[in-house]
């Protein structure tokens, strides 16, 4: 483990790596004193030696990229009953996050923008209770799903947007919103400086950000080592807790609170997460263990932390 001192800013690699960027200097703390600390599934990681931040470098190109979200990216079935399951306790974690959200303003409702949409779960729990929600999504499939579904649960009061593309270069409009939203989805960023910086910009002063991501503090990531089940290929960022504050102070936000990363899941759910992305030893003990449980068992919503940390910033 030998320190590097950076010498340039971040680069985009046109070789073997298109697309990908080469990040020299910790985009949380700015500091070039680097370490590559650990590699999985043959992939380099370095660390920040001065805040934690990890990140690949080199991250994966586009086209890898493109491989692993082009192929059936689901966990377990999608029969329509799995579907409606996992429907059920990705509700239940938006009501969870939600709490948390109006927790920390203080009261509901406003403008509230989900930067990763995706089919949209969060967005309809969010219109529920009566915000005005906005998302943006890369996937044109996903964002089809989620106008589908905000149709859906659309009152006459109701109003919902859904964009397609990267909120970076999205068409909206700064100072537009109360809220934003970042439900596991600033690990995947090539550049999470600038989704952060784009967040500011387009909340309002005294707006809140939100988001969940994977902590390297939390207790799998220290239990499992580099066998944690967050160093995946599409993971291009693991944060710690100090590390998430340094990035959010850098652009703009105050008051930061941290809390530990809760959702909503099944062992039914832990057990086909485990399928889906293997770890040795850690993915037979879970599978064995379920595999002696009653479906019911396995099938009953708990409230659990495991490998995330939730952020609460506000915006000066």
């Amino acid at each position: 483990m030998t320190s590097q001192a950076a010498t340039a800013n971040p680069t985009t690699d046109v070789g073997a790596h298109s697309g990908a960027v080469l990040h020299d200097l910790c985009v949380a703390c700015g500091s070039g004193n680097r370490r590559e600390k650990l590699a999985f599934k043959k992939r380099l990681v370095s660390e920040c030696a001065s805040c934690g931040l990890q990140w690949q470098r080199p991250q994966p190109s586009n086209a890898e990229l493109a491989e692993i979200y082009g192929t059936y990216y689901f966990i377990g079935s999608d029969d329509a009953e799995s579907r409606a399951r996992k429907l059920e306790i990705k509700r239940l974690t938006a009501a969870l996050y939600l709490d948390m959200i109006e927790h920390y303003r203080g009261k509901k409702g406003g403008d509230l923008l989900e930067v990763g949409c995706g089919q949209g779960e969060f967005l309809v729990e969010a219109m529920k209770r009566g915000y005005s929600v906005t998302g943006v999504e890369y996937s044109g499939v996903a964002c089809a799903t989620a106008r589908e579904s905000l149709a859906q649960a659309a009152s006459v009061v109701s109003t919902f947007t859904i964009e397609q593309g990267e909120v970076e270069t999205s068409s909206l409009a700064p100072g537009s919103f109360d809220l934003c939203v970042m439900n596991d989805v600033l690990e995947h960023v090539r550049e999470p400086q600038k989704t952060i910086a784009r967040a500011r910009e387009l909340l309002r002063p005294g707006g809140t950000l939100f988001i969940a991501t994977p902590s390297l503090d939390s207790w799998s990531a220290r239990l499992m080592g580099r066998l944690w089940m967050e160093y995946k290929d599409e993971h291009l960022f693991f944060f710690s807790k100090r590390s998430a504050v340094n990035l959010l102070n850098k652009h703009g936000f105050s008051a930061v609170s941290l809390k530990p990363g809760y959702k909503v899941l099944t062992l039914e759910y832990v057990a086909q997460h485990f399928e889906k992305f293997p770890v040795p030893g850690f993915s037979e003990i879970v599978k064995g263990a379920v595999r002696v449980l009653p479906k019911a068992t396995q099938r009953r919503p708990m409230r659990i932390v495991a490998s995330g940390l939730v952020a609460l910033a506000s915006a000066d």
